[in-house]
């Protein structure tokens, strides 16, 4: 699973990762992860991004699909 479209979304909000990573309550570190594809937040975390990004990072490009291949 990767997830660049929040990397996108970043870079249209003008904002940096550092900057988001503190709006979510999450250090760059895990952020980065998250952006890379390399962890997948919780229900929780995956519904403030969502609610964060304003829909351009919906909460259901987190689920795993038997497709992912993980």
């Amino acid at each position: 699973m990767r997830v660049m479209p929040m990397t996108v979304e970043l870079i249209v909000a003008g904002t940096t990762r550092e900057a988001f990573a503190k709006k979510l309550g999450v250090n760059r570190t895990y952020l980065d992860m998250l952006c890379r594809g390399a962890r997948r937040p919780g229900l929780a975390l995956a519904l403030e991004i969502e609610r964060l990004t304003r829909g351009g990072v919906p909460a259901a490009a987190w689920v795993k699909r038997s497709s992912d291949g993980d």
